[in-house]
């Protein structure tokens, strides 16, 4: 079966995303199947097996093309935190992240946090916003033969099996994972474009069926790593990854019972794996960082660096004045004045979250 071209497969997936959203959202008419892709076809997979099947408007121009694109990946993207613990639940590192998405990324998905925390702990998000979903941990899902930091990481595999089974996100395709103390830098537009050209690509090389999930690369490598090292701290998954993910996390228990506490260093591995040969139904992709990931330092933060995700960690955060942290995180949070004046915070001074030692 001969697979479709580049622009037929961009057509078919514009439309397919918008068919999947407007049977979503009651939009107050009926879809028109002449004008849009079947609703059954809910994976690229599908989209490839039959494109006899699939109909467009041969009247639209590329760039309205991906612009409906960038939107309906949008409205089919939910963007998910992961919260555990005492000291994450009182810090708003969760608010600033969130706040960063929609204000600065104009995010326009849902917004997602697997945590242990009470359903309370977030009541003034859920009332303020009717995509944002709390998801909590199960009992069965916790980890006693691991240390407990790698424990809380292995919960980052376990992403598919949440969103995917809850009433509120079944229908949506794409999840962006971010670390909690990540904010959203700049506009996602342009790098949602980019990473669906990147999809598009990849998956044309990829045999139906093959989980994949997207990673940046690191900004470090000591030559250890065989040269290519991946950031755990953001994902793009999509329904195809959850095997990727239970082979992560496969290696994550590995690498606490052999003593090691980064789960870093299980993804590198299981990425290194994926690119031999050694699985044959899963593969990690590595994106170039370009101006999409920053591991920002004073002069960064100070000078507002255009870069889609600023990671700021705990031990990165006390390396730069807190007054410059804050000055850029109420910039990319959005807050207002009252804000301000209240002495409201977003910085993470105060906050001494779990972190793991160099193995």
């Amino acid at each position: 079966m001969t697979k479709p071209t580049a622009y037929s497969s961009i057509v078919a997936i514009v439309f397919f995303s918008v068919a999947s959203w407007l049977a979503f959202h009651d939009v107050g008419s009926p879809i028109d199947a002449g004008d849009l892709i079947p609703r059954q076809l809910r994976t690229l997979e599908n989209l490839y097996s039959d494109p006899k099947s699939m109909t467009y408007k041969k009247d639209l121009k590329s760039d309205e093309l991906v612009n409906l694109m960038v939107k309906s990946f949008h409205r089919n993207t939910v963007m998910i935190n992961l919260s555990l613990g005492e000291a994450a639940s009182n810090s708003n590192l969760i608010e600033r992240c969130y706040r960063s998405a929609r204000y600065t990324g104009n995010f326009e998905g849902y917004y997602a946090v697997l945590t242990d925390a009470p359903l309370e702990r977030f009541a003034d998000l859920m009332a303020n916003d009717d995509k944002f979903v709390v998801l909590q941990v199960k009992d069965e899902d916790r980890r006693d033969d691991i240390s407990e930091i790698m424990a809380m990481k292995f919960f980052k595999t376990l992403m598919p099996k949440y969103v995917y089974s809850h009433p509120m996100l079944q229908n949506v395709e794409n999840i962006n994972y971010l670390d909690f103390d990540i904010v959203v830098g700049r506009d996602m537009n342009t790098f949602f474009k980019k990473l669906l050209e990147r999809k598009l690509q990849d998956r044309e090389q990829l045999p139906p069926g093959v989980s994949s999930v997207y990673f940046f690369q690191e900004h470090h490598d000591d030559g250890r790593n065989g040269g290519e090292v991946l950031h755990g701290g953001v994902s793009f998954l999509d329904r195809t990854s959850e095997r990727c993910m239970e082979l992560w996390g496969e290696e994550i228990v590995a690498a606490s019972h052999d003593g090691i506490e980064r789960d870093q260093k299980a993804l590198t591995k299981t990425y290194h794996k994926s690119r031999s040969g050694e699985y044959s139904d899963c593969v990690l992709f590595g994106l170039g960082r370009s101006r999409d990931l920053l591991f920002p330092d004073e002069s960064d933060l100070k000078n507002h660096k255009d870069y889609t995700f600023v990671h700021v960690s705990n031990n990165r955060a006390h390396t730069i004045p807190v007054e410059i942290q804050e000055e850029f995180f109420a910039y990319v949070v959005g807050m207002s004045e009252e804000e301000m004046n209240s002495g409201l915070t977003f910085t993470a001074k105060d906050v001494q979250l779990h972190h793991s030692k160099r193995n």
